[in-house]
């Protein structure tokens, strides 16, 4: 064999090995990845802050707001900010929901590992929607007001 040759069969494997390992481990093994329809079973709503199963896709979830969530607020649902903001903060440990009629934002804290909820005393408030995480430090806010 000569020395080009060699080189050449060296540069393929490294090559091929390269783009083998590039792929990497899928980040969500179970995860469903198909683009079927999954009718939707009926279920009770779940106590708040309990970790619970999905029951169609198995995913583990937990159910963060209900009636007495807002006393004050009188507004009778929640939705997440429009789809442009992330409602997370960047390491995953805070977020928020926007009350219905109003958009007072109410913050939670998150353990990711547990998925505990609690609530961030203080952080909420009528604003706009410009309220967002701060990308450098991950316990902090802004907003607008």
């Amino acid at each position: 064999m000569s020395v080009r040759s060699a080189f050449l069969t060296i540069l393929m494997a490294l090559v091929v090995f390269t783009c083998l390992s590039a792929q990497g481990v899928p980040p969500y093994p179970n995860a469903i990845t198909n683009r079927l329809f999954y009718p939707k079973t009926p279920m009770a709503p779940p106590v708040v802050n309990t970790v619970f199963a999905d029951p169609d896709l198995g995913a583990s979830m937990v159910r963060v707001t209900d009636q007495s969530t807002d006393p004050k607020g009188g507004d009778d649902f929640f939705h997440n900010p429009s789809e442009d903001i992330n409602q997370f903060s960047v390491d995953n440990t805070k977020f928020y929901v926007e009350t219905g009629y109003t958009n007072t934002v109410l913050a939670f804290a998150f353990d990711p590992a547990t998925m505990a909820i609690s609530s961030l005393p203080g952080a909420g408030g009528e604003v706009d929607l410009s309220f967002l995480w701060e990308m450098v430090q991950p316990s902090a806010s802004w907003t607008r007001t």
